[in-house]
């Protein structure tokens, strides 16, 4: 499978629905030179639509480190859902890990024991890197402030 960074359009319809328009691009190019194509793309596709384009995301391929699985180890299909609140908002942000090991979870609740505990707390803290630490948000950026729970969860 070939590696490729998205672009991607959303367009919102007259009633407000919002369909993607996914444009690929090779590996190797620049976050700029993207933008550049998507300045020129999205004037020549705004006359072409009666929708509105609403946003517009760039999906990059990153270079995993070694040291990681070099494949599956089973055919487990059962998940993990987290669940997490967020500052400034009402609503939890869910993440659903598929493939969870089956230590992972004592019934049905996710354990929150190493290694579990460490990935968990690396999405509230954030990691160090490049000089400054990156913290996950939810869509909104809103900052992630605790684990809620974790469930398990089968998805096809």
């Amino acid at each position: 499978m070939a590696n490729t960074n998205i672009l991607s359009y959303s367009v919102t319809d007259g009633i407000g629905e919002v369909a993607s328009v996914p444009i690929y691009f090779p590996t190797g190019l620049t976050v700029a030179q993207i933008q550049g194509a998507s300045d020129l793309l999205v004037a020549l596709l705004d006359p072409c639509i009666d929708g509105k384009v609403s946003a517009a995301t760039l999906t990059l391929n990153l270079t995993l480190p070694g040291g990681l699985k070099s494949a599956a180890a089973g055919d487990n299909r059962i998940g993990a859902l987290l669940g997490f609140d967020c500052a400034n908002t009402g609503y939890r942000q869910s993440m659903y890990i598929p493939s969870w090991i089956a230590d992972g979870f004592t019934g049905n609740v996710v354990t929150e024991d190493s290694p579990f505990d460490d990935f968990i707390a690396a999405i509230l803290s954030g990691e160090t890197s490049g000089g400054g630490t990156l913290a996950p948000s939810d869509k909104y950026a809103n900052d992630i402030v605790a684990f809620l729970s974790g469930f398990k969860k089968v998805r096809k």
